[in-house]
This record gives structure tokens, C-alpha cells and sequence, in this order.
């Protein structure tokens, strides 16, 4: 199927949408000039002020229904569309790059997984979606696009707070481990804290000073974390630090690789007011690349590759919900 195919199924769908924004706004237009035509009308006699103060008030009211009825009637109508984009073009151009693809636009990692395994904060707002299960190499891997946020309210203003949004990765390591490792890039991770002292870690320090200021890096068992991270591997993470140009998070935990990515977007996101174009499809394509590199760089010997039966099972414990195969 191509582009022109794949527009035109999915252009009713995004004709519906369009439909019910623009009765929407119309009927919000509709009231506001009608309520300021009445509030300058009953201005002007006797009882001017009060009805003015009324007819402002039922301004407010109707703005705020006609508001809660937009959300219920438009949201899923996006949502709809962007699952059947995600449908067609998504999994589509995955299940071409890669083997045995479960994708599920609706589903992500889960927020207790993520606060254990402190692959990042995670505050009172926390979403995941766009969930892909698939094999490249001999690898089988998990991602999701997640964003994680506290919002706090003084009571005259609401502060939010960005803990991360981006994607998760997560992957069988090429090496046996069975403790906790953890690094986290020094920019805007380390400007909330280190993270969490999970699995008893404690902060340690290479003997490579330029990792040391990239990094801030926890552990459960330091022998561990030095035989894991060689000069070789250390390189290695700072190159491909490099080359994805994100703050990073990565923790290895019983032998699995969770990588958090702070690209500070949403990735494969169509927009529901244009045509799927080839931007579109390159975006897609850019994901897949970026996997398959993060994969080929962070993984050695894939012909003995652990892709072990206990790790899939694993993963149902780290989404939101069950994924069926």
C-alpha cells in the first residue's frame, strides 16, 4: 500500500475529526456573540449591571460545557486515527525491519517498573504508549514512548515538572550479570537528583575521569560494574551518546539492558491536520535506525546471544497490561 492508498482510507476518518472541530467552534462562536449581542442589549436598562454580571457568568459556564463536550467527542476521534496511522504505517514499516513484531499503540511500559528499576523519576502524571516487541539479530527488544511529570498546584498557578519524555528501550545484554547497574547522563537527569537508590546501590567512580563527569553511575556490586564497563564499552556508550545527541539513562539489572532515551518528544506521532507524507515515513524510518544502532553498539557475539524463554515472559510484568502473541 502506498502513500496515496493509505491517505485515502484514512481520510474519512480525518474528515470526521475536522467535521466535529469545526461545529465546535462554530456553536462556541455562535454563543459568544450571542451573549455579548444580550449583555449589551440589557446593559443598558435598569437592571444593567446585574444582568451583565449574569450574562458574563453564563458566558463562562457555556465555554466550560461546550468545552468538556469538545474533549469527549473529539478525543476519541483522534485517537482513532492516529491508532489506524500506527496501524498501517507503523507497524507495517517495524514488521519490515524487523521479526516476530507485536505492536501495540495503546500500551507502554509500566510506571512501577520504571520507578524500581530507576531508569527515571516518575511523578503523580505518567503515560506510556506506542509498545513494540520485536526481534533484530537474534535480539529480542522492547520499546515505548513514556513521558513522566509531577504537576503541583499553589492554588493561583500550576507548576509542572518534566522527570522525562522520550522512548524506553529495553534488551537481553550480551553478557551474564545478575547484579544492578545503573548510569545516568549528568545534564538534566542529575538536575532532580542521581535517582533512586535502588537495589541497595551505591554511587562508585571509574578510573576514566571524562566518563566520570558524562555519568553518574550505581551499583549493587562494583566488581560487577567493572567488568561490565571496560575502557572498550565505555567508549562505546559515549559514541553512541553522541551520535543519538539525547541525555540518556541506562540500567542493567539480572542480564537486561533498559535504555531511556530524553528526546523530549513523542516519536511516529501523526498529524491529524495534514496527509501522511514521506517525512512522515522518514521519522518511522529513524526510529528503526536508532534501534538497530543502539542494538548493534551496546551488544557483542549475537550468535550467543542470551535471548533466554524467562525474559519474555519478564516483559508482561513491565507493561501496562498483556500483550498477546
Amino acid at each position: 500500500m502506498n502513500i496515496d492508498e493509505i491517505n485515502k482510507k484514512l481520510k474519512p476518518l480525518r474528515d470526521d475529526v475536522t467535521r466535529t472541530m469545526l461545529v465546535v467552534a462554530g456553536i462556541m462562536l455562535c454563543v459568544t456573540i450571542f451573549l455579548f449581542a444580550v449583555a449589551s442589549t440589557l446593559g443598558k436598562g435598569p437592571f444593567g449591571r446585574s444582568m451583565s454580571s449574569f450574562t458574563i457568568l453564563s458566558f463562562i459556564v457555556w465555554m466550560f460545557v461546550l468545552f468538556v463536550v469538545a474533549t469527549f467527542l473529539i478525543k476519541p476521534k483522534i485517537r482513532t486515527y492516529k491508532e489506524n496511522v500506527k496501524t498501517l504505517v507503523n507497524k507495517s514499516m517495524f514488521e519490515s525491519a524487523f521479526n516476530h513484531v507485536v505492536y501495540d499503540a495503546s500500551r507502554g511500559f509500566d510506571r512501577d517498573a520504571m520507578r524500581e528499576l530507576g531508569v527515571m523519576e516518575t511523578g503523580n502524571q505518567y503515560h506510556s504508549n506506542d509498545f513494540v516487541r520485536a526481534d533484530y539479530a537474534g535480539v529480542t527488544f522492547e520499546r515505548a514512548d513514556v513521558l513522566s511529570q509531577n504537576v503541583t498546584s499553589t492554588g493561583k498557578t500550576t507548576i509542572t515538572t518534566t522527570y522525562f519524555h522520550g522512548q524506553v528501550i529495553k534488551f537481553d545484554f550480551h553478557k551474564e550479570t545478575s547484579g544492578y547497574v545503573r548510569i545516568r547522563d549528568a545534564g538534566r537527569f542529575n538536575r532532580f537528583s542521581d535517582g533512586p537508590k535502588t537495589e541497595r546501590s551505591r554511587k562508585i567512580k571509574f578510573e576514566d575521569d571524562r566518563f566520570n563527569d558524562q555519568w553518574a553511575t550505581f551499583t549493587n556490586d562494583e566488581q560487577e560494574a567493572y567488568r561490565i564497563f571496560t575502557p572498550h564499552f565505555m567508549e562505546k556508550i559515549n559514541a553512541f551518546r553522541t551520535r543519538l545527541g539525547h541525555e540518556l539513562s541506562m540500567v542493567l539489572k539480572d542480564g537486561v539492558v533498559y535504555l531511556g532515551i530524553y528526546s523530549s518528544r513523542d516519536a511516529m506521532e501523526p498529524n491529524i491536520f495534514s496527509d501522511i507524507d514521506e517525512s512522515y515515513l522518514q521519522e518511522i524510518r529513524l526510529e528503526i535506525e536508532s534501534i538497530q544502532y543502539i542494538i548493534d553498539t551496546l551488544t557483542e557475539n549475537k550468535d550467543y546471544f542470551r535471548g533466554r524463554d524467562e525474559h519474555l515472559r519478564i516483559c508482561d510484568t513491565c507493561i501496562g497490561g498483556s500483550i498477546h502473541l
